[in-house]
């Protein structure tokens, strides 16, 4: 699990429907990424560091586990 991108989540207030939506793919694929039962790839990274639009959001901040 990567609790710093549930961290940021929660801080924008966000739930992984709403977090999917932004990101523009299926919660049910989301969820998944998030509980490593599928890859979280660079693309999906990057995507979250400008949804999170903080400057501490670096790469390897959001993957630590």
């Amino acid at each position: 699990m990567y609790f710093n991108i549930f961290a940021e989540m929660a801080r924008k207030q966000l739930n992984e429907q709403s977090m999917s939506e932004l990101m523009g793919i299926p919660q049910r694929l989301l969820s998944a990424k998030l509980n490593n039962k599928s890859k979280l790839t660079v693309y999906d990274i990057f995507k979250m560091q400008k949804i999170f639009n903080k400057a501490n959001c670096t790469f390897e901040y959001l993957i630590k586990e």
